[in-house]
């Protein structure tokens, strides 16, 4: 009877490597290999467009705000331009006033004659 459960245990381990050998037969290895760095490949190329248009994204939106400044800048630039023009002409406004003042003509002549004059 030992001999008989020796002779059942031997049978199922010569089938292992028969299975073994079929499975490795049923995938050719180098389908396999060229499968994966098919997909190794287009993750690579995901990642690396994914990388560029972010950060071409980010350039994007850079160069739109700094736009928006300028453009701010620009209009804050030209009201004080405005207002300086203003302020200067109203400036040239009062000069021309006073200039066409004829009391003060006199009284800016009488003093320009007493400095001419030497003191006695």
């Amino acid at each position: 009877m030992a001999s008989t459960i020796i002779a059942d245990e031997s049978a199922p381990n010569r089938s292992k490597p028969d299975l073994d050998k079929e499975a490795a037969e049923a995938a050719p290895r180098g389908k396999v290999n060229r499968i994966v760095a098919i997909g190794v490949l287009v993750l690579v190329v995901v990642i690396t467009a994914g990388v560029f248009f972010s950060f071409r994204f980010v350039e994007d939106e850079r160069q739109r705000a700094l736009n928006e400044w300028q453009i701010r800048l620009g209009i804050v630039a030209d009201s004080r331009v405005a207002a300086i023009n203003e302020w200067i002409q109203g400036n040239f406004y009062t000069i021309r006033d006073l200039t066409e003042n004829a009391s003060l003509q006199l009284y800016l002549t009488e003093i320009a004659q007493a400095r001419a004059m030497p003191a006695r």
